[in-house]
């Protein structure tokens, strides 16, 4: 039986405050350092994290540097990511960009947790979206489209639970704003 856990953190400005931004005009981390970039596989490890990056963000986005701290908290040979293909646009580039991004997002998506929980049956799968790709995580699992900002976002099902990876899931999305007298 597939040994499988999904968990899906929609993570808002808990990690901006958390970590300094990779995507500033003069940051002082980077998005794709060396050190972020040796966790990404498509291999199978026990655990296999997918970034769904921010609008407008490079890959992987500022979900690079948590991820990072992740696979060392769980141990360099059994952790991977790899990141969930989207264009990541937002409405500065048109008025329904955020929508047709925000649906290929969501059909890659499914079709990479898919590939790889098929692939590797094993392996607990951990989705961790920002900004943008914080919704498109939750579309993702729960399905997702209709009226958004000013466009409106194809309709896509939900994982199917009924199959792998949604039938032997544990699903667990959280958002937390961080404030001023909340610990790290």
């Amino acid at each position: 039986m597939l040994n499988f856990a999904l968990s899906s953190l929609a993570l808002f400005s808990a990690v901006a405050f958390a970590q300094d931004r990779c995507d500033a005009p003069y940051p002082d981390v980077f998005c794709n350092t060396t050190e972020i970039l040796t966790y990404q596989s498509d291999d199978c490890t026990p655990y296999h994290v997918f970034i769904v990056r921010g609008s407008d963000e490079p890959y992987p986005g500022r979900l690079g540097n948590l991820t990072s701290e992740i696979c060392k908290e769980i141990g360099n040979n059994d952790c991977s990511f790899e990141n969930i293909e989207y264009p990541a646009k937002s409405t500065a580039w048109g008025a329904d960009e955020w929508c047709k991004s925000a649906s290929k997002g969501a059909a890659n998506g499914q079709a990479q947790v898919k590939a790889y929980a098929e692939k590797c049956s094993d392996a607990k799968l951990i989705l961790l979206g920002f900004s943008q790709g914080a919704a498109v995580t939750q579309d993702i699992l729960g399905g997702g489209g209709g009226q958004v900002f000013q466009c409106t976002q194809d309709i896509n099902p939900a994982l199917d639970r009924s199959s792998s990876p949604g039938s032997n899931g544990r699903f667990q999305s959280s958002s937390h704003v961080r404030r001023e007298a909340d610990p790290l």
